[in-house]
């Protein structure tokens, strides 16, 4: 899950995110000009179940494994075909 602050000087936004289990994934810099100041967002990240590790083992034996990407593994998007589920 991902939560997005829209102001980087939130300083007290981005500790609670952070006391509930979030962590900074990256911040975008100059996005947005207001009160006459430029403002950054920040993103923050909450893994969801198993976090990082779930993958693995739910695509074990699948195109993934052997270090094909899902982008050569799957049909484009773009080319108007449906993604698979």
């Amino acid at each position: 899950m991902v939560a997005v602050i829209g102001d980087g000087a939130n300083a007290a936004s981005m500790r609670l995110d952070e006391k509930l289990g979030s962590r900074h994934a990256g911040t975008l810099c100059s996005v947005g000009f207001e009160f006459g100041r430029s403002i950054e967002t920040v993103l923050m990240q909450f893994p969801i179940g198993a976090g990082d590790g779930a993958f693995s083992d739910e695509y074990a034996g699948t195109a993934y494994r052997g270090g094909a990407s899902p982008s050569s593994s799957f049909p484009s998007h773009a080319a108007g075909q449906r993604m698979p589920t």
